[in-house]
């Protein structure tokens, strides 16, 4: 995703699956996780920024049905282009509610972009109780 609009929370469009054993996950319309059955979910969100500005702060957020129950933060100290935001938490499902990983670029400018691998921008999500 291209030119993040500075200060917005943006969805994620996650569209590459590594494993998804209950096809709880829809990866070509809403990239979001559907539980279907309720219980605890252990949830990692990555979101790999490029074309970042120093000294200002990229957040990766998990969405549950809409809206923000966790972030996670960092702030472009170097130099060096590209910074990941990481978010981690147990978040509460019941059948149908759903997660989305969003992300916010605080640098100022429209310029900021979402790493598009697989391996640098993702979401994961296991059930655990």
């Amino acid at each position: 995703q291209l030119n993040l609009v500075s200060g917005t929370a943006t969805k994620v469009q996650l569209d590459t699956e590594t494993y998804d054993i209950q096809n709880e996950f829809d990866s070509t319309t809403n990239y979001r996780f559907t539980a279907t059955v309720a219980g605890y979910y252990l949830v990692t969100g990555v979101v790999w920024y490029v074309n970042t500005v120093n000294d200002k702060q990229y957040d990766a957020r998990i969405y549950k049905n809409g809206a923000n129950v966790a972030t996670g933060n960092i702030i472009q100290t170097s130099s060096i282009d590209g910074i990941k935001a990481v978010v981690t938490d147990i978040v509460y499902l019941a059948a149908n509610d759903y997660i989305e990983l969003y992300a916010t670029s605080n640098a100022g400018v429209n310029t900021v972009d979402i790493q598009s691998n697989s391996y640098a921008t993702y979401m994961s999500i296991a059930k655990i109780a």
